[in-house]
């Protein structure tokens, strides 16, 4: 059986002793890892989830001491890596010594930032030795790439000063079972720009949630997620294949599937549940279902409401249909918010409408352990070892801030799409560009270029370079759009800016699932290059002045669906005008 010590300290003997200046390299197989530089294009390039310019590199040098190491400051990280055999659960011990005052803010932390203990207390000139389960495996690093397999395991320690130092961490393979997280970014792993703020960074709960748990945790959850292409960009299958009798999957998605209609909550969403909880338990092992953590509350004059709604209902729904466990993380969330958005500046724990930073996933997590213990979730119940006490905010003044809608969370500058490679140069460069515009969503592995555009789509797609498109409450005007849906607001905002044609509507409906037409394309790319007050021109007109531009492609034809990728272009060449 795998085992190793390392020894940081002068006054024991039975590891491998570690000098301040071993950086990890593959021929040691250990040693400290430095951080990766914030150009870095992947995510996780071994470097424990931490990102530093250069100059704070003097600062994140070891020190030595004769019981250990330690940093300089206390707001950066001293990172250390163990190569282990296999992918597979190990059991870690982390000893950390307090020197002449008590410590009462360090944090520990393993693999990709994932938190294992935080505000740890270690009386005055005593050691703390913190043990815990995790999880080596294979994960993907950036989309359009092959996985990772990254056999190293980082341990980092925030807080050490010379007032702390790390003495000793020892390693061994474990056979306990492993908890996945299968889901998108709300549950993700991020990295941490230094010097650490966690007001500032981007943070998923699945990052949160070890502190609670005696089993091993992998986080496979990925930014950009759906239900649809966790499966076919691959991230699914890392699981499947590792999964062990015992084992657990939790599921959280709902956020992109939301943006695809396609994927509605009683339809395309709910089948690939469906598959997924088939898969699992074909392995023996359990799925969890988690319903959506929910967006920041929206208010009109009906009261509060979040859009995720009918997606929570419907897992609710499948854990009837097929008795599985059903965490309802979205009324929780969803009710705490509404109450703390009235006492608390929620800017200190969201990014956004839907991210959390680190403290917001800190909440976020212990609201899912609170209901595990409330419901008795099995049998992951029976693994939680630290209890979860409400978190108790501090009052401040409730923000007046308008919280974004959420954007893609990407490190990604340039195209990793599986099915673009193929294409031209010229136009791969004016992908490039599509992309820096929030056209498309990086985080995903196929752009499916030749599919059609559904009218729908388009419109989400529209907003990132529509002049105005401001997001308004939907006032009704269509009959086949819902109030509560994703795409209401998107309607509302083109309504507003007069940006749909009538002639394009048929019977009081906007029509969002049909493909649009070439026709359609131009009057809505021309009516958005005209001042507001312009912009009642017909279809022909439209088409006349796009061929004044030079906006007409080649085989154009005015009634014929259209593809992503002629949307994509299109809207391109237009912002270019």
């Amino acid at each position: 059986m795998f085992y190793q010590k390392f020894l940081f300290n002068t006054t024991e003997n039975d590891g491998t002793h570690v000098a301040a200046t071993a950086v990890y390299s593959a021929a040691t197989q250990y040693g400290f890892v430095p951080p990766s530089s914030p150009q870095e294009v992947n995510v996780f390039p071994g470097n424990g989830g931490w990102i530093a310019n250069k100059k704070l590199t003097p600062d994140l040098q070891p020190q030595q001491h004769d019981n250990g190491v330690s940093l300089a400051k206390s707001h950066l990280p001293l990172c250390f890596g163990i190569c282990v055999p296999e992918a597979g659960n190990y059991q870690i011990a982390v000893t950390i010594q307090a020197g002449a005052t008590a410590l009462n803010s360090l944090n520990l932390y393993y693999g990709r930032r994932q938190l294992v203990r935080e505000h740890l207390h270690i009386a005055a000139h005593q050691q703390l030795t913190i043990e815990f389960y995790a999880h080596v495996g294979s994960y993907y690093q950036a989309v359009g790439t092959a996985p990772i397999s990254d056999n190293t395991m980082y341990i980092s320690v925030l807080g050490l000063t010379s007032n702390a130092t790390l003495s000793a961490i020892s390693i061994k393979e474990a056979a306990v079972p492993t908890l996945y997280l299968a889901g998108d970014s709300i549950v993700a792993d991020n990295e941490a720009k230094l010097p650490y703020a966690g007001q500032s960074n981007g943070c998923g709960w699945g990052q949160m949630l070890a502190p609670y748990f005696d089993l091993a945790i992998d986080n496979q959850a990925h930014n950009g997620m759906t239900t649809a292409c966790f499966r076919d960009d691959g991230h699914w299958q890392l699981i499947e294949q590792a999964l062990q009798p015992q084992d657990i999957v939790l599921f959280h998605f709902g956020h992109n599937d939301q943006k695809r209609r396609y994927l509605s909550a009683y339809g395309g969403f709910s089948t690939n549940l469906r598959r997924f909880i088939k898969d699992v338990r074909a392995k023996g092992a359990t799925p969890i279902l988690v319903t959506s953590l929910s967006r920041i509350p929206k208010q009109d004059a009906n009261g509060k409401y979040d859009l995720l709604a009918e997606y929570a209902q419907a897992e609710l729904r499948l854990g009837q249909e097929l008795d599985v466990p059903v965490i309802d993380l979205h009324q929780f969330s969803f009710e705490q918010l509404c109450t703390l958005q009235e006492k608390v500046d929620l800017t200190q724990y969201f990014n956004d409408a839907a991210h959390t930073n680190d403290y917001g996933a800190a909440l976020a997590a212990n609201w899912l352990v609170q209901l595990i213990t409330q419901q008795k979730i099995a049998p992951l119940a029976n693994y939680i070892t630290t209890a979860p006490k409400p978190i108790t905010l501090q009052a401040t003044l409730p923000t007046e801030k308008h919280f974004a809608n959420e954007q893609p969370i990407s490190k990604q500058p340039v195209l990793g799409y599986s099915d673009t490679k193929f294409l031209p140069a010229t136009i791969q460069k004016e992908l490039q560009v599509a992309l820096r515009l929030h056209l498309i969503d990086p985080c995903v592995r196929y752009l499916h270029p030749y599919a059609n555009m559904p009218r729908g789509q388009f419109l989400y797609l529209l907003a990132a370079v529509a002049k105005p498109f401001v997001q308004n409450d939907y006032q009704g005007q269509y009959a086949d759009v819902y109030r509560y849906e994703w795409d209401a607001a998107y309607v509302q905002a083109a309504i507003d800016a007069q940006l749909i044609d009538p002639a394009t509507i048929s019977d009081d409906q906007i029509r969002l699932d049909d493909p649009l037409t070439g026709q359609e394309l131009l009057s809505f790319v021309v009516r958005n290059l005209q001042p507001i007050t312009q912009r009642q021109l017909s279809l022909r007109a439209c088409e006349k002045i796009a061929t004044q531009l030079g906006l007409i492609w080649p085989n154009y034809s005015a009634t014929a669906p259209v593809d992503r990728l002629t949307c994509l272009l299109t809207l391109v060449h237009a912002t270019e005008i």
